[in-house]
């Protein structure tokens, strides 16, 4: 096969760099909260010690999951187990009714979490692990006879400056995304993820500076290093006779700043560790698990219902199956990752879809692939999985369970950024997929596999440097050594060699390697038609894939007439990430309209005696939005 057929980016041995398989966490559910038990693996034998993770909110949250996970494995292998779960109303877990009855909801969650992870491990003491404001909920358990350590990683002592904090790096965030100010999300928010109002309220009040208590006396603290606060906190606990370890969190801001260009701590891990074997209880062991640990139970909420399930080969895979309540579903879809985001989805968007999506009676499935969020990495695959072909491997099991939960109702795949990517080339590879709906693809096709470096610096589009060439702002940035000219400069060249390639290409065709490219693309295209699988396009309209999409299709997409299972959906004014709920019920009513379409369809094929899906298609109806939600204006 030519290299320019081949869908993903080819392995690097270089790169293979985990040596063996692991399993994901087993799933498990309580009290109207989702999580994953990491049970003890030690060879010395299992410890009377257990941790539960505290998580930190919002954007911190996304970018600490895959850091848990990797906890959670290492304190495994020293005989430990541990819990992870998700707050009320956060992440995977069910919004309650009322809403989030302030900080006293979390708190009580906390507690319930504790006693589930002593009757799961078998333990009789628990170290409470937490970041930021997970931190800050360790110390705010009431003292118990059964906690034998705090470890505190950048803990949250002061609600007010927490809160303002949020506040400078929530517009540092919409201004990187460009979002305009009309559409930012108002009270206390960040990457689309808005703080509960009563949280909020509770926060301005909180001062830990100089805890009156705390549940135990020995702690763990890992200072931010510009941060004099958590300094002197720690001196505060020595002089109030606590037992204080403290280090440095050396590569916090690399690993809190963006899921995509994330790097994982190196000395706290092993510094944690250390500490673990001097507690009490690291020194007994125990027979572990008293009984067979209990499926999880499904969660239910205003018209739907999820399990989290573990499944591939060795269940190394996580993910939240999301089915309608009452009715059979009659139509499916896949929800893929994008980049390092974590089955959750940007701004919670994932879940956000699944649940309206199962209001209107289809089912779906959302997960972390391999090596992302949850899910641990694969032997033989390479750290960095963006645009590799392994993930077609996580998508083919996701899709054999997405089958069986459903039986065999019409399925559509479903990405944005890479998970984009993913999702049209599965489509394309695969005829199981009824179809697929893309959002911001770079492209649909790489010419050459993508580095790690070439992911970061994409080319924008040619008026993108034509009007940052005139402002003062690139000019100062330019003296000031901050520009990468040379990656620049070859971005430029390579839109201006686009262009040229769209001018000569009636007269040159396939002499031309960039032609050659978009032949490819379209005879992707022409596959989807010829199966009659809708393909749905969404582009933010300043989006760095348009120039792509215009090479390949026209600068309006005229080309794509050519395709009437194709259909074009421009975003004025969005960001790359969707993060204004405005656009994303753009794409939540476009999926529930296809999958209805496809389900019909099915439904039509079945009464003619040629089709073989078991379900019917609901009576069409309005689409339903998404309950406790208000579209930005």
């Amino acid at each position: 096969m030519e290299p320019i057929a081949v869908s993903l980016s080819s392995r690097s041995p270089q790169s293979e760099v985990f040596a063996r398989d692991r399993s994901a966490g087993v799933p498990v559910t309580f009290c109207g909260l989702t999580g994953l038990f990491e049970p003890a693996r030690g060879r010395d034998g299992i410890r009377d010690l257990s941790v539960l993770f505290l998580s930190p909110w919002g954007l911190e949250e996304m970018c600490t999951r895959k850091f848990w996970r990797i906890l959670a494995e290492d304190f495994s292998d020293l005989g430990v187990a541990s819990l992870r779960f998700d707050y009320p109303a956060t992440v995977n877990a069910i919004d309650p009714q009322e809403g989030v009855a302030g900080i006293a909801s979390w708190l009580e969650s906390v507690g319930k979490a504790i006693d589930t992870l002593k009757e799961y491990s078998g333990t009789s003491r628990v170290v409470l692990l937490g970041q930021g404001l997970g931190a800050s909920l360790a110390m705010m358990i009431s003292r118990r006879t059964d906690i034998d350590g705090l470890a505190l990683l950048a803990p949250v002592l002061k609600g007010r400056s927490y809160l303002r904090e949020l506040t400078f790096w929530s517009k540092v965030v919409d201004d990187a995304l460009e979002i305009p100010e009309s559409l930012r999300e108002a009270g206390v928010a960040i990457a689309g993820v808005r703080m509960p109002e009563k949280i909020a309220a509770d926060l301005r009040s909180l001062d830990l500076t100089a805890p009156a208590s705390l549940p135990c006396d020995c702690v763990f603290v890992a200072r931010r290093t510009a941060s004099q606060n958590d300094s002197a906190f720690c001196e505060g606990l020595r002089e109030r006779g606590r037992t204080v370890t403290a280090i440095d969190y050396e590569g916090y801001d690399e690993l809190v700043s963006n899921p995509l260009t994330q790097k994982m701590p190196s000395t706290v891990p092993s510094e944690l560790s250390t500490w673990l074997r001097s507690l009490t209880g690291f020194s007994r062991t125990v027979a572990g698990p008293p009984r067979t640990l209990p499926a999880p139970a499904a969660l239910a909420g205003h018209g739907f219902q999820e399990v989290p399930v573990r499944f591939g080969t060795g269940d190394r895979l996580y993910g939240t199956l999301c089915r309608p309540k009452a009715l059979p579903a009659s139509a499916a879809v896949l929800i893929l990752t994008t980049a390092y985001d974590h089955q959750a989805g940007w701004g919670r968007s994932s879940v956000e879809l699944a649940r309206m999506l199962a209001e209107n009676g289809i089912a779906s499935l959302r997960f972390d692939a391999a090596g992302a969020g949850d899910s641990p990495p694969v032997a033989g695959r390479r750290e960095q999985i963006l645009y590799d072909e392994w993930q077609m491997d996580d998508v083919a099991a996701a899709r054999d369970l997405l089958q069986m939960s459903t039986d065999g109702a019409p399925a559509l795949i479903l990405g944005r950024c890479s998970g984009a990517y993913l999702a049209y080339n599965c489509a394309v590879a695969d005829p199981n997929w009824a179809g697929c709906v893309v959002i911001n693809p770079f492209t649909f096709r790489w010419r050459t596999p993508p580095s790690e470096d070439a992911l970061l610096h994409v080319p924008r589009p040619l008026k993108d440097y034509s009007q940052k060439a005139m402002r003062m702002e690139t000019v100062r940035r330019l003296l000031a050594g901050q520009v990468d000219v040379r990656t620049a400069l070859t971005n430029i060249l390579k839109r201006v060699f686009q262009r040229l390639t769209t001018a000569l290409a009636p007269v040159l065709g396939p002499l031309l390697p960039l032609e050659r490219w978009n032949r490819a693309v379209h005879r992707d295209f022409r596959s989807l038609r010829d199966r009659a699988a809708p393909i749905a396009l969404f582009y933010s309209d300043n989006d760095g894939g348009l120039e792509n999409f215009r090479f390949h299709f026209g600068e309006n997409g005229e080309r794509l007439k050519a395709y009437p299972n194709a259909e074009l959906h421009m975003l004025a004014g969005a960001d790359h990430n969707l993060t204004p709920l405005r656009f994303r019920r753009d794409v939540q009513e476009t999926v529930v309209r296809l999958t209805r379409s496809l389900a019909q369809q099915a439904a039509r094929a079945e009464t003619a005696g040629s089709g073989t899906i078991g379900t019917v298609a609901p009576e069409a109806g309005p689409v339903r939005a998404p309950r406790k939600t208000t579209a930005v204006n």
